[in-house]
């Protein structure tokens, strides 16, 4: 039965409803024993359903297909933000459902390939290779720190974008928290003198630059104090083999600033397709997790996960090396069963890992483009030819290294996304909405479910305390009773006492009278 509240006079639908859902009136306090308590809930609600309502900024959908959703997910931020402020201002993982819904409506309509690993795992060498040309920064600086994107542009250009305050301060305040692990990011900042920079780029606007290495090494390589600053590069250009997707180089899963590795792991949920490039060793336990991790963001897709064995040609016996390796890989990440969702299949166990020489197939494209390579580099293509095929004749069996190094399997892979791309990102937003609203419900209905069991137990608290008072006064009264009684059969004989000695009083006193006479 509908309550009619006292206050707006509008109807509540749920009968076992305390507030009122559009104004935060008390609708029953007949059952509360702290009015106070009542009125200042009544009060924070009131604050939530106003927040609610709060003309707060929007953002739109990228593509009309899914205004639906984002009606939904901007609904939702308002909600979480409007929670935040009435309510629990310190809880974290109100927070991080706020950051998660954030990083939701940010998404473009592009479709995006993330490219992530570890510290020197060869994302940025593989992503160089299948561009056939040195794009993304690798011999720069041993680590990308930062997020960088490839896409195409009918004019070349790198568009440069800068932290702001409030995320630069939470960077800095990330290396700080663990100097240790940092040691080497503080130390470098220092010698740059990177901190009479920082007013120069942090919370500035976006910038575009000409693309030209000596820019990419400025903004994205080791040797500049701008680097520091910069969180987001996109490269535009006309080269790029996809015109509907993007390549994103991401920092390591390990880098010296967990701020920096965070930004990775965020990402990963945005991604449409994770490429996660392991080094040709047994996987670490950190690289699993983030494996597990994509698999749950896919939205039971785990189809569109990759893992790329990098720097196959480090190995002796590459080829053999690499088939004892990938078979180590699937008993972690493989399912026994035909359909599955959270694990490789037996059939995607095969298509989905891949094993690359990323930088051998790069000098091979240089190769044919008839560019002059080095004498190192000329020592690479002769070491894997002589580990493959016992001859240093790189001329000769110049088309089977190239097969070898099976960067265009990484490409022909993610090639078949192109055709469907537009309904992948479509599917996919809807998808990883419906489980981010699904784990926001769960917290609620979870915290729902512990308020209650807390007021039953604090209701069985009182029952079983009432019921306690009740049997000590019951006790209380019987032993008053036998106090009473007790006290009745005392003065029955003190009676009893008394009648005695009175009688043996008068039989003296008449012998003693009779003494006397």
């Amino acid at each position: 039965m509908a309550k009619i509240c006292p206050k707006c006079k509008a109807s509540c639908k749920n009968a076992t409803a305390v507030f009122c859902e559009y104004c935060g009136g008390v609708l029953n306090d007949a059952d509360f024993q702290n009015k106070d308590i009542l009125g200042e809930y009544s009060k924070k609600i009131k604050v939530l359903v106003d927040g609610f309502e709060v003309d707060r900024k929007k953002y739109h959908s990228p593509i009309p297909e899914l205004n639906e959703v984002y009606e939904k997910a901007n609904k939702l931020h308002s909600f979480l933000l409007a929670y935040k402020e009435s309510f629990d201002s310190e809880n974290k993982q109100i927070d991080n459902f706020i950051k998660k819904t954030a990083n939701y409506l940010k998404q473009d309509s592009n479709f995006e390939v993330a490219f992530v690993g570890t510290v020197k795992a060869g994302k940025s060498t593989l992503i160089n290779a299948m561009l056939k040309h040195e794009y993304a920064s690798s011999s720069v600086t041993p680590e990308t720190s930062v997020l960088t994107k490839f896409k195409y542009g009918g004019v070349n250009s790198l568009k440069i974008t800068f932290y702001s305050k409030d995320e630069w301060d939470e960077l800095w305040q990330s290396a700080n928290k663990n100097k240790q692990k940092s040691a080497a990011f503080l130390n470098e900042f220092a010698e740059l003198g990177a901190e009479s920079q920082i007013s120069k780029y942090v919370g500035k606007e976006p910038i575009n630059e000409d693309l030209s290495k000596e820019n990419l090494k400025k903004y994205t390589g080791s040797t500049d104090a701008v680097h520091y600053f910069v969180k987001e590069a996109e490269v535009s250009f006309s080269g790029f083999p996809f015109k509907n997707l993007v390549f994103v180089d991401t920092p390591g899963l390990d880098d010296a600033v967990d701020f920096r590795s965070n930004v990775t792991r965020e990402y990963i949920s945005r991604a449409n397709v994770v490429l996660m490039c392991i080094k040709v060793d047994p996987i670490h336990n950190s690289e699993l997790t983030t494996i597990y991790q994509a698999f749950d963001n896919t939205g039971g897709r785990p189809e569109k996960v990759f893992l790329i064995g990098t720097q196959l040609d480090i190995r002796n016996e590459p080829l053999k090396a690499w088939e004892e390796l990938k078979n180590d890989w699937k008993k972690n990440i493989v399912s026994k069963e035909e359909v599955d969702t959270t694990k490789f299949t037996r059939k995607q166990g095969e298509t989905n890992i891949i094993g690359v020489a990323a930088y051998v197939s790069l000098l091979c494209d240089m190769k044919k483009r008839g560019e002059e390579l080095s004498r190192p580099q000329i020592k690479v293509l002769e070491k894997i030819c002589y580990e493959l095929f016992d001859t240093h004749a790189i001329d000769e069996k110049f088309d089977e290294i190239y097969k070898f190094a099976n960067v265009d399997g990484v490409y022909k892979s993610i090639e078949k996304f192109t055709a469907t791309a537009k309904q992948e990102i479509i599917t996919d937003a809807k998808l990883k909405f419906q489980g981010l609203f699904d784990e926001v419900k769960k917290y609620f209905l979870d915290l729902n479910k512990d308020a209650k069991d807390t007021y039953q137990k604090g209701q069985g608290s009182v029952d079983e305390i009432i019921s306690k008072i009740k049997e000590e006064e019951k006790a209380l009264g019987e032993l008053e009773q036998t106090r009473q009684e007790l006290k009745a059969k005392i003065d029955e004989f003190q009676g009893q006492v008394n009648n005695a000695v009175k009688e043996i009083n008068d039989a003296i006193d008449g012998v003693i009278n009779s003494i006397k006479e």
